[in-house]
């Protein structure tokens, strides 16, 4: 599929909305097996320059819970001082940086007793469900993100409904590849799932004026 087909199926993300996603996906790489800890370091650190200091403003559909957790967690972030050992294999992180990253992936994704890269899944699953119920990215461009993690833990039911998710979207996305007829259904299928676990649901402020803003909300425990 070409970029230009991809670019026409999503809405246009708020910067600062992409941002914050960004750091959440940055931040997972090392949890789910793609890499180091040094890509949370480094995303840290540009995110923290696009806030520019503005660690409590919420990032456009982020529940504030969650924006607060991040914000928390960031206000704490140094770089490396002068003589503070690096991890073995890493570039950036110290052991500092590890304890936050793991500290972040827990806060967001949950601690089920079932490790680290559990709950860095779990965080990464919240994040894209958001951003495909968003109308962010197509259903099935992001359902292929989402469900594609071959080096994450396997999702047993231990790990909730964010891991058990996974091998559904993944069927749902084969489908929707091998099965023409059945496209509009596989795609309703991704967005329920999505609509149910993302970080947010969307009402209009109680008042019924719209032009109050927006509340997000957590689709609530992960269980």
């Amino acid at each position: 599929m070409a970029a230009t087909q991809v670019d026409g199926m999503r809405r246009l993300v708020p910067f600062r909305r992409d941002a914050f996603d960004r750091f959440v996906y940055r931040a997972t790489q090392f949890a789910i097996g793609e890499g180091t800890w040094d890509p949370f370091v480094g995303e840290a650190q540009r995110y923290l320059r696009i806030l520019d200091g503005c660690l409590s403003e919420v990032p456009p559909l982020i529940p504030p819970d969650v924006a607060g957790v991040v914000s928390g967690i960031l206000s704490r972030f140094r770089r490396k001082v002068p003589g503070e050992p690096l991890l073995e294999g890493h570039q950036e992180a110290t052991g500092f940086h590890h304890v936050l990253g793991e500290e972040l992936m827990f806060a967001l994704g949950g601690d089920h007793g079932d490790g680290v890269s559990a709950a860095g899944t779990r965080t990464f699953s919240k994040m894209m469900s958001a951003r495909i119920g968003d109308g962010f990215v197509h259903p099935v461009v992001g359902g292929h993100l989402w469900s594609d993690l071959p080096a994450a833990p396997p999702p047993g039911p231990a790990g909730g409904r964010h891991m058990t998710v996974l091998p559904q979207v993944g069927a749902f996305v084969a489908r929707w590849r091998t099965t023409a007829a059945d496209r509009p259904r596989c795609e309703r299928l991704i967005l329920d799932r999505a609509h149910a676990r993302g970080w947010r649901m969307i009402d209009i402020p109680s008042d019924g004026d719209p032009s109050a803003g927006w509340y997000a909300y957590s689709p609530g425990e992960d269980q």
